[in-house]
């Protein structure tokens, strides 16, 4: 009976997001390993331009909104976003850019993020991006020895931290989140496809091809 309650639970979930999307369609569906009831893929609205600047031959647009102290998120950034931005952005294929916007008043989650995008002001972005989701430190006493081991300058980086520079930046990324109805963790928003969960390589690359396709009036 426990099973049975469960598959409906998670078909009622999978029914509630795909009303959500509207005149959106799925193009694929394939729980992730982490959170099986929010994981799908939409295409964008009907009638929703997708095909300009997304041929081939220009840059493909994908935006990531992510977390720390996420399951999924942690499983997602460490295996296919690996992947996912070594053939996109490491060879200039695709702008890929992360966002966050945890709660305020979550200050685990904020401090993790704000350590990364001091990090970034020295290049070390990724670097400690991939460390705090594999280590999953909590609080400044164990961020700051990871990223002080990136070789970084600690004296600048504290100034960043302490000044809390980017705690404006994080606000505005929460309210874009949003805007785009990028309410669980991690989301993938690539030329207007929402690839929503812990999805596979395999799915993303399936999305970046349709996406790419050109029109066949073109």
């Amino acid at each position: 009976m426990k099973t049975f309650y469960s598959s409906a639970f998670v078909s009622l979930i999978l029914a509630f997001f795909l009303f959500l999307s509207a005149k959106s369609e799925p193009i694929i569906i394939r729980q992730g390993e982490n959170h099986p009831p929010f994981s799908t893929i939409l295409a964008p609205a009907e009638g929703e331009e997708i095909f300009e600047n997304t041929f081939l031959s220009k840059p493909l647009e994908i935006e990531l909104y992510d977390d720390f102290y996420c399951d999924a998120c942690d499983h997602f950034a460490l295996n296919a976003l690996r992947q996912l931005k070594a053939d996109t952005m490491d060879i200039g294929k695709g702008n890929l850019r992360v966002f966050f916007g945890p709660p305020e008043t979550d200050e685990k989650r904020m401090t993790a993020v704000m350590a990364v995008k001091c990090a970034g002001d020295q290049g070390k972005f990724w670097e400690l991006y991939e460390k705090i989701h594999e280590e999953k430190p909590e609080g400044r006493k164990t961020i700051d020895p990871l990223a002080k081991s990136l070789k970084i300058d600690m004296a600048k980086y504290a100034q960043c931290m302490e000044s809390e520079r980017y705690r404006e930046e994080i606000g505005i990324e929460r309210e874009q989140a949003a805007e785009k109805k990028a309410f669980h963790r991690p989301t993938l928003l690539i030329n207007g496809y929402r690839l929503i969960g812990d999805q596979p390589i395999e799915n993303i690359k399936k999305v970046i091809d349709e996406a790419t396709r050109k029109p066949p009036n073109l």
